[in-house]
């Protein structure tokens, strides 16, 4: 079964694409594309994304092994009349509650929003000392 990584460095391959191209392609670093090929980090939509705005690749694949590999050429320039913004806006949510649905993460949430208002920001204040923002 194809991961994550293996998806990317199918993509690299197919498009001669170094640890730089793909950094710049996703807004992040060349240390945090080395991350995603070596599997240690999740591939941020950000990078699906851009990906698929400059070769065509599906992100729902790359991220969740789902659909075709590749959009029809010249299939995003269609859907890109003017609304990319909301295109996205979609597609990231749509893969946000794939990723929730498959970690298993629904009772967790369901339980989160139903906290009262006192006992959320102590959960908020918790969670961020537990596992603080790791800057990629």
């Amino acid at each position: 079964m194809e991961t994550q990584k293996d998806r990317l460095k199918i993509i690299a391959t197919e498009q001669n694409l170094n640890s730089a191209k793909l950094a710049r392609i996703g807004g992040v670093t060349p240390t945090a594309v080395a991350n995603y090929l070596a599997g240690i980090r999740q591939i941020p939509f950000e990078m699906a994304y851009g990906l698929m705005k400059a070769y065509g690749y599906n992100p729902f694949w790359l991220l969740l092994g789902e659909g075709e590999k590749r959009f029809p050429p010249g299939a995003w320039q269609l859907l890109n009349t003017g609304h990319h913004e909301l295109f996205e806006k979609v597609d990231r949510e749509r893969i946000y509650m794939k990723q929730i649905e498959a970690g298993g993460m629904y009772p967790i949430i369901e339980r989160l929003m139903n906290l009262n208002q006192s006992d959320l920001e102590l959960f908020k204040t918790v969670f961020d000392r537990m596992f603080p923002e790791i800057a990629e």
